[in-house]
């Protein structure tokens, strides 16, 4: 009997289990087919994210560390910058400090004036002034306006105050002195050189009966307050 009519001769129910399971079995092949390539490539793209997480991470990492260096060195920069700052500021203290220091000064042009070989006659505090003081470029020295003559007679300002002017306090000295014109120069040196702020604003000489010159010198030196500019 050959297959035909070994087909024939089954059962029509079996043949209708029979071609179910053929098509079923190849449907299933079908089927593991595609979901195998499908998991296969899940698999891939899974592989592939996690490469790129790790890839991520490390790109964090990196930037978290450069970040991290930059905001050190930022610190650094910025802690340098208080640090001479605040040497400014200490050096400020010292050519203008926050009280007057009368005696210092006093101490400071007794000192100058005996190592020039000068002659101390007399030292008077004349009066104190508030004042603004401020550096003019143009003329290349330091200026100060008088808070007194800053309004005219119809309360408007007289000179214009730069943004950068210090309220301070002007503090006008005088003193005689005798000697010689060499004398004289060294002692004008020393004052010059001095780490207190000292000038010179006004010097008359006068001829004495002795070989001796007489020296009239009138100071001014500034104060700071510390609540004034606060």
């Amino acid at each position: 009997m050959d297959i035909k009519q070994q087909w024939e001769s089954t059962p029509q129910w079996q043949r209708i289990f029979l071609i179910l399971a053929i098509f079923g079995a190849a449907a299933y092949l079908i089927f593991i087919s595609f979901i195998s390539q499908k998991l296969e490539e899940y698999s891939n793209l899974q592989q592939k994210v996690n490469h790129l997480e790790s890839t991520l991470n490390t790109l964090k990492a990196i930037a978290n560390t450069k970040k991290e260096e930059a905001l050190k060195l930022k610190v650094r920069n910025l802690k340098k910058e208080i640090d001479e700052n605040n040497k400014k500021l200490i050096d400020l203290s010292r050519i203008i400090p926050s009280d007057p220091k009368i005696e210092d000064v006093l101490k400071s042009i007794t000192n100058y004036a005996l190592n020039s070989g000068l002659i101390i006659n007399s030292f008077k505090i004349e009066k104190e002034e508030d004042v603004y003081l401020f550096y003019d470029k143009e003329s290349n020295t330091l200026k100060t306006i008088s808070k007194n003559q800053e309004m005219g007679k119809n309360k408007e300002p007289t000179q214009s105050i730069p943004k950068e002017a210090l309220t301070v306090k002007k503090v006008y000295l005088s003193s005689s002195l005798s000697g010689g014109i060499d004398q004289l120069k060294n002692f004008l040196n020393y004052l010059s050189n001095s780490q207190r702020l000292i000038i010179v604003e006004s010097l008359s000489i006068k001829k004495e009966n002795s070989k001796l010159l007489n020296f009239n010198l009138g100071y001014v030196i500034y104060y700071m307050p510390e609540e004034v500019n606060q």
